[in-house]
């Protein structure tokens, strides 16, 4: 009987190990699509543009791993990454790979987002499903400004869950000559780019 106990503590330990491989696998790899995008002789705007999508897909990879939820705040020339603790978004400091970037000089960013993901709501005082609304409000808007009443309240407009989910959006990202790449996130971690002339013949007309 001991021998089978231990033996199913052996099997359990190994589904672990394989796991956790897996997951590693993911995240080197996302590392090296991350560099393998900013290759390739393109221009410093499009170099940015495919780094925001290859970090967003880390940053998915991330929440799934460590089972917590992350966020993305946009605002027009710069872009956080957000972790969902203590019932409050905080900067993500300790991932040097996830850290606050600024965009190439004379580039802006705006994003909207369709039927945004919220948040489940904690059992402790707080609601984690609020500061989730919160990051939503004004999505439409295509900044994410922080209340002026309150300059520490961070609000992710795009939501990235520990789930594999992730808030529907759209990022354009639009050069000083009016060129634009439009980076599309699908809602389950992955995130799609269109060059600027794909973009422009996707774009509606007024």
């Amino acid at each position: 009987m001991d021998k089978a106990g231990l033996g199913d503590r052996q099997r359990g330990f190994t589904l672990i190990e394989i796991l956790a491989v897996l997951i590693i696998i993911g995240v080197v790899t996302a590392l090296a699509v991350i560099s393998v995008r900013s290759l390739g002789g393109r221009s410093d705007q499009g170099q940015a543009a495919t780094r925001l999508a290859g970090l967003i897909e880390l940053a998915s990879e991330n929440a799934r791993m460590e089972n917590r939820q992350y966020g993305l705040l946009v605002k027009s020339t710069h872009y956080q990454f957000v972790r969902f603790e203590s019932q409050q978004w905080i900067p993500v400091a300790d991932d040097p790979v996830l850290k606050g970037r600024d965009l190439p000089d004379g580039m802006t960013m705006s994003v909207t987002v369709q039927n945004p993901v919220h948040l489940p709501r904690p059992s402790t005082a707080g609601s984690a499903a609020s500061a989730a609304a919160a990051a939503s409000a004004g999505s439409n808007s295509g900044m994410g400004n922080t209340r002026k009443d309150d300059e520490n309240l961070l609000q992710p407009q795009i939501a990235i869950l520990s789930t594999g989910e992730m808030t529907p959006f759209t990022l354009r990202l639009t050069m000083p000559d009016h060129s634009t790449y439009v980076l599309r996130g699908d809602g389950n971690g992955q995130v799609h780019i269109e060059p600027p002339n794909a973009a422009s013949a996707a774009a509606p007309t007024d």
